[in-house]
C-alpha cells in the first residue's frame, strides 16, 4: 500500500465509521440530535473524499508528479523535509487553538452546579481529544517530516484532528439549537 493509498483507506474508514456510528445512535437511546450531529460528522467525512479526488484531478497532479516534485527540495537532514514538518505544525498549532478557543468558551458557558445535556459532553470530549491529537502531532511535526510515509502519517493525524473539531462544533450547535430558551444558561 502506498502513503496515499493509506490516507485514501483511512478517510474511508472514518467516513464508513461515523456512518455506521449514526445508525447504531439511531437504534440506541440517545438524542435524536446526537444521531443528526454524527450523520453530519459522516456527510462532511464524505465531502472531504470527494473534494480530495476532485482537487487530484482539477490539478492534474498525481502522487507520483507530487512526490517526484519534491525530490529535488533541498533537505537540511537526509530523508527530513523541513517544509513538511513547518507545514504540518502550523496546522497542527491552529486546531490545538480553535480547539482550546471553543472548549474554553463551552466551560466557561455552563452555569456551576448544572448539569450538560449529553450533546454538550459528547462535543467537548470531541474537542478534548482534537487537542490531544494536536498536541502530538506539533511535538512529531517540531523534529521534521520523514519521508512520504511520515507526511500520510502526520496528514491522518491532522485529518482526524480536524474531523474531531467538527464533530465538537456540530454537536455544540446542535445543543443551542435543540436546547429550549429558558435553559441556555446551563447548556
Amino acid at each position: 500500500m502506498t502513503p496515499v493509498g493509506l490516507i485514501t483507506a483511512t478517510r474511508i474508514a472514518c467516513f464508513t465509521g461515523a456512518g455506521a456510528a449514526s445508525v447504531a445512535l439511531g437504534l440506541m437511546a440517545v438524542p435524536l440530535a446526537l444521531t443528526v450531529s454524527t450523520s453530519i460528522l459522516a456527510g462532511l467525512i464524505g465531502l472531504h473524499l470527494l473534494l480530495d479526488r476532485g482537487w487530484i484531478r482539477l490539478v492534474g497532479t498525481t502522487a507520483s508528479a507530487a512526490q517526484s516534485a519534491t525530490e529535488g527540495a533541498t533537505e537540511t537532514e537526509p530523508g527530513v523535509d523541513r517544509d513538511w514538518g513547518a507545514a504540518f505544525k502550523d496546522g497542527a498549532n491552529l486546531v490545538i487553538t480553535v480547539e482550546g478557543v471553543v472548549l474554553g468558551l463551552v466551560f466557561a458557558f455552563i452555569a456551576k452546579g448544572t448539569a450538560s445535556s449529553t450533546l454538550v459532553n459528547v462535543g467537548a470530549a470531541s474537542l478534548a481529544a482534537g487537542v490531544v491529537l494536536g498536541i502530538l502531532l506539533y511535538s512529531l511535526a517540531a523534529g521534521g517530516i520523514p519521508g512520504a510515509w511520515g507526511a500520510a502519517i502526520a496528514s491522518l493525524m491532522l485529518n482526524i484532528s480536524l474531523y474531531a473539531l467538527a464533530y465538537g462544533l456540530i454537536c455544540i450547535v446542535g445543543a443551542l439549537i435543540t436546547a429550549p430558551a429558558s435553559s441556555l444558561s446551563g447548556i
